[in-house]
């Protein structure tokens, strides 16, 4: 009886043991399912992700290059008759017997050309600042800066700290260039503002940016559907510098934007 009793124990607890087993291999098994399952989704929204990144930068590329063709035939086109027209003028000034009136008139219509002339390269260096290849970020911006305090009633500054140790890409000074330049714009026309700062800071191969103003202020929120159309184009470029971007009050009046990223050593 004794003996029986004790066969009847092992087989209950190697029953026990094998129920055990069983259910544990069924645990791991579900939780290996589920494991791959979420790792396969999280491939493939990374795919579709970088599809995206993808389909944007080619947007982005389209754009600029667009942007360059505009530019060069305002430069090689525009520009150039307007320079001829100024030239005809200055040749009818010289052989014609002009009045006071006339000569008057004359003044008026080459200082309309001056300015035309001086907008299209200012449009046409906004298209595409060739300085960028040429001199760096930070050169462009710089003039950029000297060109808005020299034309403009807004005051604007610029100041560094640690950027110029970064090796930046050119394709991180361009959208850093663009994005900025899309802040000033929006500075320009919605801010009521009188100055303005742009800073930029590189700590390793973190990198941000600010560009802050006095004007009139918005309201603290970074809700996608409040952004105009600018708005919407910074937050395209800083996505494909995998950056964050922010914009909120300043205190005590005006706006600070920023923009981060890490930047990806050549």
């Amino acid at each position: 009886m004794l003996k029986e009793s004790s066969i009847l124990y092992n087989v209950m607890l190697l029953g026990t043991l094998v129920s055990i087993i069983f259910v544990a291999a069924i645990v791991v098994f579900v939780i290996q399912y589920y494991k791959r399952v979420f790792e396969h989704q999280q491939e493939l929204r990374a795919k579709e992700l970088e599809k995206e990144r993808d389909l944007l930068l080619a947007l982005m590329q389209g754009r600029e290059h667009e942007q360059q063709r505009i530019a060069e035939e305002l430069h090689d086109g525009l520009a150039v008759e307007v320079t001829v027209v100024k030239q005809q003028l200055y040749l009818l000034r010289k052989q014609a017997a002009l009045g006071q009136k006339e000569e008057a008139r004359l003044d008026e219509v080459n200082d309309m050309l001056k300015s035309l002339g001086e907008n299209i390269r200012a449009m046409s260096h906004n298209l595409m600042p060739a300085n960028i290849e040429k001199f760096g970020l930070l050169a462009t911006l710089s003039d950029m800066i000297a060109h808005i305090n020299r034309s403009s009633d807004l005051k604007a500054a610029i100041v560094t700290e640690g950027i110029e140790d970064v090796m930046l890409s050119h394709h991180e000074q361009l959208m850093i260039y663009r994005i900025v330049q899309e802040l000033i714009q929006n500075i320009h026309k919605h801010a009521q503002a009188t100055q303005f700062t742009i800073a930029l800071t590189a700590k390793g191969n973190d990198v941000k940016i600010w560009v802050s103003d006095n004007g009139r202020g918005i309201q603290e929120s970074n809700d996608e559907a409040n952004f105009g159309i600018g708005l919407r184009n910074i937050q395209s470029r800083v996505k494909l510098l995998d950056g964050t971007f922010n914009i909120k009050p300043n205190k005590p009046t005006g706006t600070i934007a920023s923009f981060s990223f890490k930047h990806k050593a050549i």
